[in-house]
């Protein structure tokens, strides 16, 4: 009877000894995202981020490795490791290429101990349809089929002549504020056998004009000369020359629809055309703080593959007025991914690439009045061989912020890093646990504030955690009840803080607020205790395709609430994207106010609407400046004054979708930029007559006082 039982006895020993002794690992979500990376193409791939536990604690001494299998069947995809982990809890990643196959996964994570012993294991089975892109989506599923809303149809407004007929196309120029769909139609008031633009120093500004061809011209070449002026010249290597594409846009639009839309800037001198289908040619002159006031011409030429020739003359004038960065006025895009692909498996020589095309979007932010950054940290913590945090991301960005010549402050989110996100991210507040992060964060803060110091980069603001006060997003008010210590503990190392919130008084203190509602008594709060307060508006970039209601924001409603700075989430949502950019091929809205692109960003109307909202904010300040002088000679500045106050009582707001014009239309916009224009010079006028200086040569010092 013992020898029948034997083999039974030792099958037994044998399950003990794997079972018994063996903890298990708890895998609680599975998150699947796609990445857009800028090589030396735009490249599409995925990560999916894999939370895990262990069902009984390691102890605080244990320091174990997790090693990560993905596979498809019977086939691995992917496998990854995180070494020297402590605590409870962690997450893998898994770095996917953009195409996975259908079927079943089995995600298996197995864990070993120093001595390379086999401590707990765990698996989980999920079809391919179940790795969605945020945790416990219960969301129906979305349509697979997109109903494209028609582009509007304008009817014929002007008859050609036959001299038209005879070069073949018309020639018209609309506001750099209106989308203009290849099924537009020029209007009389439109025509154009000229082009004039009135500019300042240190701006970019669009010179946009359209083609409407009446037959195949094919291919259309355009060409520029140097601008030539009385006593100086603008060369053409100042004008960069583009035009417009079409995108598929879902943003604002009715769910499962999409629209093509003409939006995107793409750099070159030629493209093709068809018969009755508008072009827009979009030029963007860069004109220099020493730039000599004055009237500079020159010619752009059209040469169509079949067709006439055409010189279009083009006139610039240049005013003699400075534009600056207006100081005590942030402008930053919120949350943004340009260094987090740096802490993935790339090579040495994709890294720089990486880092590379994130260096010409901080140029890109710094053309377009770009003032401040925050970075948005990996979406989980990525750990070195010892265990310790990878902070290559967020060196490479002081690096980069310092190279190119960013003098304020750098604002960096990285809660995901302390597990403190929203329940439906990676990095989530599900997995903190204080004894584990609160030490973590400490170290964060005080090696990427070292860092900084050591290498004379901009000082680092922590962002630790993102919208607490939203109970909806919360787990029990979880996240809101450690916000506190969170502020606390950043503050005690002597690093300073921000929050993303829409109550000062909730949180403070806090030295750095960014809400998304205007408040004015919070203002005032935060500015009695030293606070600085930002706005994030993110319908500018979510929700609202009028490049009007974009310039608005950004220019006049920022200066009317008298609030610290301005913001959107996000540039490009590249570490979350929904599909390949411009292509809306999978469901969802995509965030691009400019393209990826191996060259550089390429700019969408409503990024150069922001340009000119931060422009305007720009000459309001070039006018206050003066105004303030003018009262400390005892001149009278009234109807500067009065000019002013009307800029701030008007009511309204430009209409948010595309062809909503609401109380600020384009012709607004450009008519208030030539008035303010106009004013500086009348002011400055009057300064020199009591002081003598010209305005040809003189540079503005004067410390800004809010008006």
């Amino acid at each position: 009877m013992f020898k029948d039982l034997l083999p039974i006895c030792l099958c037994a020993i044998l399950i003990c000894a794997v079972s018994c002794t063996e903890n298990t690992v708890n895998i609680h979500s599975y998150i699947l995202r796609n990445r857009v990376v800028v090589l030396d193409r735009v490249l599409m791939k995925k990560a999916l981020y894999v939370s895990f536990s262990f069902a009984k604690s390691m102890g605080k001494p244990q320091r174990v490795s997790v090693y990560g299998s993905l596979l498809n069947g019977d086939q691995v995809v992917c496998e990854t490791s995180v070494k020297a982990l402590s605590g409870n809890s962690g997450n893998l990643v898994f770095d996917l290429p953009y195409q996975i196959p259908e079927g079943p996964y089995k995600i298996k994570i197995d864990t070993f101990a120093e001595e390379g012993k086999l401590v707990a294991t765990g698996f989980v089975v999920v079809d391919r349809s179940d790795l969605k892109w945020i945790s416990d989506s219960k969301g129906k599923n979305p349509p697979s089929v997109f109903e494209e809303i028609p582009a509007p149809r304008e009817t014929e407004a002007v008859r050609p002549t036959k001299q038209d007929q005879s070069i073949g196309y018309l020639l018209f120029s609309r506001s750099p504020l209106e989308y203009l769909f290849p099924e537009s139609r020029p209007h009389k008031s439109e025509l154009i056998d000229h082009l004039a633009i009135q500019v300042v120093r240190n701006e970019f500004e669009p010179i946009t004009f359209s083609l409407y061809p009446l037959r195949n011209l094919g291919m259309v070449k355009i060409s520029i000369t140097d601008l030539v002026g009385a006593e100086a010249s603008i060369s053409r290597d100042k004008i960069e020359v583009g035009h417009v594409e079409m995108v598929k846009e879902t943003i604002g639009l009715p769910e499962g629809r999409i629209q093509n839309l003409p939006t995107l800037i793409r750099a070159g001198n030629q493209v093709s055309t068809k018969a009755g289908q508008c072009q827009r040619f979009w030029l963007t002159i860069r004109i220099d703080d020493n730039v000599l006031p004055g009237v500079y011409k020159g010619k752009i030429t059209l040469s169509p593959q079949s067709g006439l020739e055409t010189s279009l003359p083009i006139q610039v004038t240049v005013m003699p007025i400075s534009l600056e960065d207006i100081p005590g006025i942030d402008y930053f895009m919120l949350m943004t991914y340009e260094f987090t692909e740096l802490t993935m498996p790339w090579s040495m020589e994709e890294r720089e690439k990486i880092y590379q095309s994130a260096c010409a979007i901080l140029k890109d932010y710094k053309e377009h009045g770009i003032t401040t950054l925050c970075l948005h940290s990996p979406f989980v913590l990525i750990t070195k061989e010892d265990g310790t945090p990878n902070l290559e991301d967020i060196f490479a960005a002081l690096r980069a912020t310092k190279e190119i010549g960013f003098k304020g402050r750098l604002i960096w989110y990285m809660g995901h890093l302390i597990q403190t996100s929203k329940p439906k991210h990676p990095g989530n507040i599900k997995g903190f646990e204080e004894g584990i992060h609160l030490p973590r964060l400490k170290y964060i803060v005080e090696t990427v504030s070292q860092y900084a110091k050591e290498h004379g980069c901009p000082e680092v603001i922590f962002l630790p955690i993102d919208e607490p006060g939203d109970s909806s997003q919360d787990i029990q008010n979880k996240r809101q009840a450690l916000t506190p210590l969170l502020l606390k503990t950043i503050k005690d190392l002597g690093a300073r803080t921000m929050l993303t919130s829409d109550d000062y008084k909730q949180f403070k203190p806090v030295d750095y607020l960014c809400s998304g509602e205007m408040n004015k008594e919070d203002l005032n709060a935060a500015h009695q205790d030293g606070a600085i307060y930002w706005l994030f508006e993110n319908d500018v970039t979510t929700r609202c395709l009028n490049p009007a209601y974009a310039r608005y924001i950004y220019g006049y409603y920022t200066w009317k609430n008298h609030v610290d700075g301005m913001s959107s989430w996000t540039f490009q949502n590249t570490q979350n994207a929904r599909g390949l950019p411009g292509q809306a091929d999978v469901y969802g809205g995509d965030i691009y106010l400019a393209y990826p692109d191996p060259k550089d960003p390429m700019a969408t109307l409503k990024w150069e609407a922001i340009r000119e909202g931060i422009d305007d904010h720009k000459l309001v300040y070039q006018l206050v400046k003066r105004v303030q002088k003018l009262k400390q000679m005892g001149i009278q500045t009234s109807k500067y004054e009065d000019f002013l106050l009307g800029i701030r009582k008007r009511e309204g707001t430009p209409g948010c979708l595309k062809g909503e014009e609401g109380t600020l239309n384009p012709i607004f916009f450009k008519e208030n930029r030539d008035h303010l224009i106009s004013m500086i010079l009348d002011a400055q006028t009057r300064l020199d007559q009591h002081t003598g200086k010209s305005m040809r040569s003189r540079k503005e010092t004067t410390t800004f006082i809010r008006s």
